[in-house]
């Protein structure tokens, strides 16, 4: 009679087994949280529409009062404002009138960016009392 054969694993074959996705489940992780650890918006271009020395002086607090969550920038008309918005070139863009500031924002191109926009100036216009 012969001898059954011996198909004892080794540790060494077991561990290879196990450890390759042990790494790999690591490294999703890590790349997860790196990805997702700060989910703030980051230069997001916000024009101020109008000229003169009033949305100069809009401009330069909304840039100090959001710091890099925002690039604020001028623009002259809403007409060249929607145009921006349209070709992807802004995110937004504020019109701050007398009686009730506008805000133009488009979901095209990504609608948390548009819902973060729209947070932010819902929250400065209110604290101004005039909501958007």
């Amino acid at each position: 009679m012969s001898a059954a054969p011996n198909h004892a694993l080794s540790i060494k074959t077991i561990a290879s087994h196990v450890a390759v996705p042990l790494v790999i489940g690591a490294v999703m992780a890590l790349a997860y949280l790196g990805g997702f650890h700060k989910p703030d918006p980051h230069d997001l271009r916000v024009d101020v529409v109008g000229t003169g020395a009033s949305t100069q002086v809009i401009a330069q607090t909304l840039q100090q009062d959001l710091g890099d969550h925002v690039s604020i920038r001028t623009i002259a008309t809403a007409d060249q404002a929607r145009d921006a918005i349209e070709h992807r070139e802004i995110a937004a863009a504020f019109e701050p009138k007398a009686d009730t500031p506008v805000l133009y924002v488009s979901t095209a191109a990504s609608d948390p960016t548009a819902v973060t926009i729209e947070r932010i100036f819902n929250g400065i216009t209110i604290a101004e009392n005039q909501p958007l």
